[in-house]
């Protein structure tokens, strides 16, 4: 959970964003359009751009996160899977 803290925090914030700004466009747009098929053609367009753009502008902070708790587990299970050596055996019985 600790690597998803910043993407979960960046992903609220951008959501909220991308809510306000696709509001605005939606105001934008039904005070410019001359009709409803023109409305809906370019309230469409509009939230998928932004839903488009989202995606961009979080996946990487969820990217890098899972390759940190990636490398975390590999490294917890290549020590958990390692075997000790007939040297590492004699080292530890010498000591």
């Amino acid at each position: 959970m600790r690597y998803f803290k910043v993407p979960l925090i960046a992903t609220g914030i951008a959501f909220v964003l991308f809510i306000v700004v696709g509001i605005i466009g939606l105001v934008a747009i039904d005070r410019t359009a001359r009709n409803d098929q023109e409305k809906m053609t370019r309230g469409t367009l509009l939230g998928q751009g932004l839903g488009t753009l989202l995606c961009f502008a979080v996946g990487p902070f969820w990217i890098f996160a899972a390759a940190k708790l990636g490398k975390e587990r590999r490294a917890a299970l290549a020590d958990k899977n390692s075997k000790p050596t007939k040297k590492s055996r004699k080292n530890k019985e010498s000591e």
